[in-house]
């Protein structure tokens, strides 16, 4: 795959950019590359152009909801799923008031909702913490799922944060690391 990649980054098809340590590289078409996948007659360009950050973002979510999903949530089975965009949706007037947005919701077995937040870095962690914050405040369970190698210095920030608010959210932060 590696020797196709450089190919194509030879012939100026694609760009292939290192985006997270130890995950492998991005792979999007240039404008020349377009063209080659592009049929003629149809004379359409992507439907998207996505940032590379909000694909990345999407594969965190989607390796997250995988890994909640199987292993469940402190001995809770995870019934359903709510996505971020159905929750933007049922929620327009929360998404016009510009704040973070969750990555998705859980449904548990116990009939508990918990919300699913995907930080990439200590950094956004401790960006959003006033919204994490908010969240346990309104749901009894909230997930932070961050890289495995992030886990140390998470739990650090994340600590802090517990000791700060205890009794007026109790103990719903949990970390997810995936």
């Amino acid at each position: 795959m590696r020797a196709i990649v450089r190919r194509w980054e030879s012939a100026g098809i694609v760009p292939a950019e290192h985006a997270l340590t130890y995950q492998g590289r991005l792979v999007q078409l240039t404008p020349a590359g377009t063209r080659l996948v592009i049929r003629a007659d149809l004379d359409t360009g992507p439907a998207a152009d996505h940032a590379a950050m909000g694909v990345i973002h999407q594969a965190l979510v989607a390796r997250a909801r995988l890994r909640i999903e199987v292993r469940g949530v402190a001995g809770a089975r995870v019934l359903g799923w709510v996505s971020a965009r159905r929750w933007q949706v049922e929620n327009v007037a929360m998404v016009r008031a510009a704040g973070p947005d969750p990555d998705g919701l859980v449904c548990l077995d116990d009939g508990t909702v918990g919300v699913v937040q995907v930080c990439h870095t200590v950094v956004e962690v401790q960006r959003i913490q006033p919204f994490l914050a908010e969240l346990a405040l309104r749901y009894p369970v909230v997930l932070v799922v961050i890289p495995e190698d992030l886990l140390p210095r998470t739990e650090g920030v994340l600590s802090r944060e517990r000791r700060d608010r205890r009794g007026r959210a109790g103990d719903s932060l949990q970390i997810v690391a995936i």
